[in-house]
């Protein structure tokens, strides 16, 4: 996608109709979302919903989002201005009221904050109750030129842009975001390249190979090491090729996390420490897949010259970033740097995914990257597709979906599979139980994810949505919502036989709502489940608070049959 200048501002603004006419907002709030959903890469629904600080108590903040990466978290804190001119005074404002309501506590008792009460009690809650690291990274988005220089643009970015902490963004970055999100589902121009093994220095003289070499059945399979400068080179040959890397990582599960990422801080100190030699014991190396290599039988020119046909990286994703970046922006530093090379050539597409699954176990796998071309969520989308409804699946769809161009309400496939899930079973769901469920036959949720479109799934998900829904508009819960919903459903199963239709949504909704919980302002309740704002009635339920929420669900569904509730 190329764009002149007016072209930039054309684009941008018939998204921000189209998000003002949808959520019924203003084009500055228009701005916020669309801006947030680039730089995220979620749904223009799911940020309205989750990630937008609604109210004019924000404290100078527009939007706030917890992102989860193994045992930390990255707060993502967005304020957005829907102008061309940078001003000093708001940026020092949006830094400073972070500083004093999220990194000091608000010893400073700044007011208006009453919409921020939330993000603050779910930043207390990771930080001092989970014991997790909290990085923040801050955005200050407008809607113009950064570079500007008959502004004071180009002077307030020079003086406070700091990649990966405060990153201030325009109109161009927000564009080139949607751009490299579309590149990464288009298919590249291939390439070939060449892989220049090091070669062994405890082998003998005569024949010092430094790579091990094997097939198992069709599959070939090479371990090496080469200098991160080749590594470099392969990504520089892709990026002119193809104008992106985005397509040399398309098979990977991972966006790169940021130089602030603790993993990526430790790779970066090692770099530049005296050990960076000892960088091939220190990381775990780069997994590539392609669809063919070729490996001299004998030595060339005194190495084993390894051609490779489309290679594409499936591991060690932010390891290659991070020296990519190291590489463009000084190559002395990657002096001396190794890195072990794992290659497969396979093109079975079952394969390509175990072995991401197999050498990404200490990564936060994305369900909507690893599932999105499986058949299930194929019929999925159709189905919802056919209620007017865009069903997102693949990165960057949100600018992509006809739907959602014409202003279709949309779900993203992880966010509804989760939320069914956690209903229907009372239970998170993670995307390995999802993959197996797709193939083995055994297993429990097979019914589910075999791809048959007789599936009882996508009805399922479709209710899911719309009770959700419902439950929102009406009576708009928060924590306590998703046992709420499983009430609902428990009372659908054995009271209304299974009828998932608008009617029976709100009628169960009515009667579960007006039957288990009721409003209470008791100070002095305090229960892992529920809120201070609703109660189970476990008095005349006889349910005790302290038993698990799996087991609640089970004695509730209990009593449906054993009473006239």
């Amino acid at each position: 996608m190329a764009a002149t200048n007016g072209n930039h501002t054309l684009y941008i603004q018939g998204f921000l109709r189209r998000i003002s006419q949808r959520f019924q907002i203003t084009e500055n709030e228009a701005f916020e979302v669309f801006s947030i959903s680039a730089i995220l890469d979620k749904p223009f629904d799911e940020v309205y919903k989750e990630v937008i600080v609604k109210g004019k108590n924000d404290g100078g903040i527009d939007g706030i989002y917890f992102a989860k990466d193994g045992e930390d978290y990255t707060l993502y804190v967005f304020q957005c201005k829907n102008t061309e001119k940078l001003k000093q005074n708001e940026v020092d404002k949006f830094r400073n009221d972070f500083q004093d309501i999220f990194i000091d506590g608000n010893k400073v008792k700044k007011g208006n904050i009453e919409d921020l009460k939330g993000a603050i009690a779910q930043y207390r809650h990771i930080s001092d109750v989970l014991g997790h690291v909290i990085t923040p990274t801050l955005f200050f988005i407008c809607n113009g030129d950064k570079e500007e220089k008959t502004s004071p643009n180009h002077v307030i970015f020079n003086q406070f842009h700091i990649q990966g902490s405060f990153e201030i963004w325009d109109k161009y970055d927000i564009f080139n975001k949607i751009v490299s999100l579309l590149d990464a589902n288009k298919a590249g121009k291939p390439i070939e390249f060449i892989f220049r093994p090091q070669k062994s220095n405890i082998t003998a003289l005569t024949d010092n190979q430094g790579l091990i070499s094997f097939s198992i059945y069709e599959v070939k399979a090479a371990l090496f090491r080469i200098s991160a400068y080749q590594l470099c080179e392969f990504l520089e040959k892709a990026e002119k090729l193809n104008g992106t890397l985005e397509r040399i990582f398309s098979e990977n599960i991972r966006g790169f996390l940021g130089k602030k990422n603790i993993t990526n801080q430790k790779i970066l100190e090692t770099l530049n420490s005296r050990n960076k030699f000892y960088f091939p014991f220190l990381n775990n190396g780069i997994t590539i897949i392609c669809d063919r290599f070729s490996l001299p039988p004998t030595l060339q020119l005194g190495e084993y010259p390894l051609k490779t046909i489309n290679p594409v990286i499936v591991n060690g994703l932010q390891t290659t970033y991070l020296l990519y970046q190291e590489y463009k922006a000084d190559k002395g530093k990657l002096l001396n740097v190794d890195v072990t090379i794992r290659l497969y050539e396979t093109r079975d597409p079952e394969l390509v995914e175990l072995i991401t699954d197999a050498t990404n176990t200490q990564s936060g796998i994305d369900t909507i990257d690893k599932l999105s071309n499986k058949k299930f969520n194929q019929l999925a989308k159709a189905f919802f597709e056919n209620k007017g409804l865009a069903y997102l699946t693949k990165r960057g769809e949100t600018f992509a979906n006809d739907l959602v161009r014409e202003g279709a309400e949309s779900i993203r496939s992880e966010v509804i599979l989760k939320k069914w899930h956690q209903i229907m079973f009372g239970a998170s769901l993670d995307a390995s139980r999802i993959y197996e469920a797709t193939f083995n036959s055994d297993h429990d949720l097979y019914v589910f994810f075999s791809g048959n479109i007789e599936s009882p799934l996508y009805s399922q998900l479709y209710f899911v949505f719309q009770l959700d829904k419902y439950a929102d508009i009406t009576y708009k819960m928060n924590e306590d919502k998703s046992f709420f919903l499983a009430v609902v459903v428990s009372y659908i199963f054995e009271k209304k036989g299974g009828d998932f239709s608008e009617k029976t949504i709100k009628e169960a909704c009515e009667k579960v709502y007006e039957k288990v919980f009721i409003p209470t302002e008791e100070e002095n309740y305090n229960d892992s489940i529920f809120p201070k704002k609703f109660k189970l009635i476990d008095k005349e339920l006889a349910i005790p608070t302290t038993i698990n929420y799996t087991k609640r669900i089970v004695l509730l569904s209990q009593l449906f049959i054993d009473t006239n509730l």
